[in-house]
């Protein structure tokens, strides 16, 4: 998907049941104020498997027509609650699946690439016990206010270059 004036369009028509696209800095808000809201250096390529493109993409896509509309970090804080409380978003079945593996992203934690890494969503306290967060181990966790994410990082980029080490 591409990124219009009126929101995301398909560009490229696959068969697999991912979706790839570059999110913008208006992802990393969920409810809440944030620095660099509005920011159009933060990109970051991401593509979803079939169960993602369901259940985790959806939000993003609403946020979006919302940003392009001109509304306010509280507007779309409160149409996100709105959102949720109606059931028009829900939470991540098993098997929900995202990726950022490019090279390409720039902004998250600074400029330019963050970590290749693969990012696993659960309903929030349905979760896995990953050993995440603990010393050494490349997997990490984001309690969000309905879902959680697992990060789980990876040796190399989309390019098969090396990535900076865990």
């Amino acid at each position: 998907m591409v990124l219009g004036a009126h929101g995301y369009f398909t560009a490229v028509k696959g068969s697999n049941g991912f979706v790839c696209l570059d999110e913008r800095s208006w992802q990393a808000a969920v409810t809440v104020s944030r620095a660099g809201f509005w920011n159009p250096a933060i990109n970051t390529p991401k593509c979803y498997n079939a169960v993602a493109v369901r259940s985790v993409l959806p939000e993003y896509l609403l946020k979006t027509q919302w940003v392009l509309a001109g509304a306010s970090e509280a507007e779309i804080g409160d149409r996100l609650k709105a959102a949720w409380a109606t059931g028009q978003l829900r939470t991540p079945p098993p098997g929900a699946l995202g990726f950022m593996m490019s090279r390409l992203a720039s902004g998250v934690g600074g400029p330019g690439p963050w970590r290749p890494h693969l990012m696993f969503y659960f309903p929030k306290g349905d979760v896995p016990n990953w050993g995440a967060n603990l010393g050494g181990n490349p997997v990490f966790d984001s309690v969000r206010e309905h879902v959680t994410v697992f990060f789980v990082l990876v040796p190399t980029w989309s390019d098969g270059s090396p990535a900076p080490h865990f």
